[in-house]
């Protein structure tokens, strides 16, 4: 049974020997690995090609331009071969057994479309920071979107022909592309959760949900799920999905976040701007009450001075808008 690794890759030319490395390590041998360069710019290309010279499985695509995580991740499993799939991000590693196990429940459990495992966190020199202690299986009774918990990480498989009866990943996407995919493989078929440690995903400034990013990934995030609630509704799916109170409470999450954020640029104006064109736009009732009550939360804290400025500013702003008290 053909396994294909999935690297999609941009600049991470200085971990990419390290990551090969562990593949070729691998206890399980049948494996090909599928590599789709977005346009980098440091020596990704020059490293890659010298494991395409010494080693015929890996197979190396590039893109004409630099078109993104969702575009890049959907040409890898476009021009996957194998049986089963896994994406391992070229700064991260497997564990030795990684494939092997993956094979052997895939092979055992048919109906099953994904199989997610454990992760060890680490950084520098392979020093351990922490063993991801979320993972697990699916309550009974819910689905992954609506447990609304990150109960499904890497290391993550899934069938070829159970992906190719979903839509496929996103290519619009810039971040969240492993959830849209998660949330799309258990459309089509069962989830299992395999309690091993098989993956090791490397903490570093520049990982792409971290720091000054944490709030553009929770909006493609946020976005993900808006996506799943309603194309659950359209192809009437098993799955159990989210009631229309909780996607808002996403929302609202979300942009509450966006919110406080702004703070810190002092700029209530943009705040309120903002908080009008929420409200009309998404015409959310529940939304709406939830979001003012954490608004007014963060107002009262501030003192009597911000709360002065929020009035003028309140009244300013509601007529620039073109509502009448």
């Amino acid at each position: 049974m053909l396994f294909s690794i999935l690297v999609a890759n941009f600049n991470n030319g200085r971990y990419l020997t390290e990551c090969f490395r562990s593949i070729i390590d691998q206890e399980y041998k049948e494996w090909e690995v599928i590599i789709v360069d977005d346009k980098s710019t440091d020596n990704s290309l020059k490293i890659i090609n010298e494991y395409i010279n010494k080693d015929e499985r890996f197979k190396l695509y590039t893109n004409s331009s630099n078109r993104g995580c969702g575009y890049t991740k959907n040409k890898c499993a476009q021009f996957a071969n194998g049986q089963i799939l896994g994406f391992l991000d070229p700064d991260d590693t497997l564990t030795p057994n990684a494939l092997k196990m993956m094979v052997k429940f895939h092979k055992e459990k048919p109906e099953v479309s994904i199989i997610t495992s454990k992760y060890r966190l680490f950084k520098g020199e392979n020093e351990t920071i922490t063993i991801c202690d979320h993972a697990g299986s699916i309550p009974e009774g819910e689905s992954y979107l609506s447990s609304c918990k990150p109960l499904l990480t890497s290391f993550a498989t899934f069938k070829k022909k159970f992906y190719k009866d979903t839509i496929g990943i996103n290519p619009a996407l810039k971040r969240a592309v492993d959830q849209d995919l998660y949330l799309k493989m258990e459309e089509v078929g069962d989830h299992f959760f395999l309690d091993e440690i098989l993956y090791n995903y490397r903490s570093h400034e520049r990982n792409i949900s971290r720091n000054e990013n944490s709030l553009k990934a929770e909006y493609w995030h946020t976005l993900v799920i808006r996506n799943s609630y309603f194309r659950r509704i359209k192809i009437k799916s098993q799955n159990k999905n989210l009631t229309k109170s909780q996607l808002e409470k996403v929302f609202c999450d979300y942009y509450f976040k966006l919110l406080k954020s702004s703070f810190h640029k002092s700029s209530i104006k943009l705040i309120l701007k903002f908080l009008f064109l929420f409200t009309q736009k998404f015409k959310m009732r529940t939304a709406c009450w939830y979001f003012l009550f954490q608004f007014s939360r963060i107002l009262f804290k501030r003192g009597n001075l911000f709360r002065r400025k929020f009035i003028v500013s309140f009244n300013n702003t509601y007529s620039e808008l073109g509502y009448t008290l």
